[in-house]
């Protein structure tokens, strides 16, 4: 029986054992959204999207997990070389749950990004769904997976989806396997959209030689992005994201929105931001470990300074008592998210500005003396700018380490720390 819960389900159909989550529509939205996962960060499984269209969309959405075979490797929801079981069963799937929703074909989208973008493209033109949305997909599956094309680390999953032996034949095959259903394709009335970057580094192997193979149908859309934030092949789907969403809410009210080739545009690269200097600080993570080991990370930078290398900065964490003071030097960790969350007017690179533990291994305290000590921390830039702000946290209650030796607190959401 299908359940349309809003959380993961799991449905036993044609020997397999299908991990979903189908959350059903609001209002009279006749749409479904059908979502297939890229790799995920953790594990080759993921329900991309679902923040955001649980959230924030009308229509019913289909998320199906790529996991079918128990042994945490994605599949492109397609089968091992030679077999077909595995996607006569997807689509099968897709089918029932249309029919349990009663949502006609011609009224749903295929959505997916890199993976899950290749599996999009491949069921939306071997199968006739008109509308599909792929962000950054990986077209050439075998060369993306073996490592080749572009050159890279080979996906865990590449032995298994090919039987163990990643040879040029079985990549020659797999690589084939989406543009074949694209050149095959003889329904031309669809809408897709196709969403890349130059900066990505897949796109000159894996999607600007097939755009062309696209242009043969009635409403197909290629939208590359030009921004100084798309740096990495997952900016492309994380920058882009407003705009799937906007594509896909006007697809669920049958509004069928037209790009043809466009380029969007952000900041000029070489626009020059404003060097403010003011302290940028938030505090992301303080707690012991079960070595009562401290773990303070976080955010400090200056506005305006660029923390693109290790040697650009240094952190300090600083506890001041009544009668002394101690300096514990803190390492940097790599976090490109922080360019991003806090662009401001222009391109400023604080790929280095998280401040963390060596090897996030945390902070050995059992040597420093009894006392009540404030928490601060001090950033000291190469080019010469030092600043210590306060160590500001607020505690959901008091963090006490296992042995009861460490309490933290808070006054005016600044950190101190006892040591009894």
């Amino acid at each position: 029986m299908l359940l349309a819960s809003g959380k993961e389900e799991t449905h036993s159909f044609l020997g397999y054992q299908f991990k979903y989550i189908l959350k059903n529509r609001s209002y009279d939205t006749n749409h479904l959204i059908i979502v297939f996962s890229g790799f995920g960060t953790g594990s080759d499984f993921t329900y991309d999207f679902f923040g955001s269209l649980n959230n924030s969309c009308r229509a019913a959405v289909l998320w199906i997990k790529d996991d079918f075979y128990q042994n945490n490797l994605a599949t492109y929801y397609m089968d091992v070389l030679g077999e077909d079981r595995l996607e006569q069963a997807v689509i099968g799937f897709i089918r029932k749950v249309q029919l349990f929703l009663e949502i006609d074909q011609q009224y749903c989208t295929l959505l997916g990004c890199s993976k899950g973008g290749a599996s999009a493209l491949y069921y939306g033109a071997k199968y006739n769904f008109k509308n599909i949305v792929a962000s950054a997909p990986t077209i050439k599956i075998g060369s993306f997976i073996s490592g080749i094309e572009p050159k890279d680390q080979p996906r865990l999953c590449a032995n298994f989806i090919c039987h163990g032996e990643v040879n040029s034949e079985k990549i020659n095959q797999l690589d084939l396997r989406v543009i074949k259903e694209i050149d095959q394709d003889q329904a031309f009335d669809k809408n897709i959209f196709l969403i890349s970057s130059q900066k990505d580094y897949i796109h000159n192997s894996q999607i600007k030689p097939f755009i062309g193979a696209f242009a043969k149908y009635n409403n197909f859309n290629y939208i590359e992005s030009q921004s100084c934030l798309v740096r990495t092949h997952p900016d492309v789907t994380f920058f882009n994201t407003p705009l799937i969403l906007s594509i896909l809410n006007c697809l669920v009210f049958n509004l069928v929105p037209s790009f043809l080739n466009h380029v969007s545009i952000g900041d000029l690269p070489h626009k020059k931001a404003k060097v403010t200097k003011e302290p940028v600080f938030k505090a992301m993570k303080v707690d012991f470990d079960d070595e009562s080991r401290f773990h303070p990370e976080g955010v400090f930078f200056l506005r305006g300074l660029a923390c693109q290398n290790y040697e650009d900065l240094d952190y300090v964490l600083l506890l001041d008592s009544d009668t002394s003071q101690f300096k514990l030097d803190l390492a940097k960790g790599h976090k490109i998210f922080i360019t991003k969350e806090y662009y401001a007017d222009a391109f400023v690179n604080y790929d280095k500005a998280f401040f963390c533990t060596l090897g996030f291994r945390g902070l050995a305290l059992d040597y420093l003396p009894q006392g009540f000590y404030r928490l601060s921390i001090e950033i000291i830039m190469e080019t010469g700018e030092r600043v210590i702000s306060p160590f500001f946290y607020e505690l959901d209650e008091k963090n006490i380490s296992l042995n009861g030796k460490y309490e933290l607190s808070t006054e005016d959401d600044i950190l101190y720390l006892n040591i009894k």
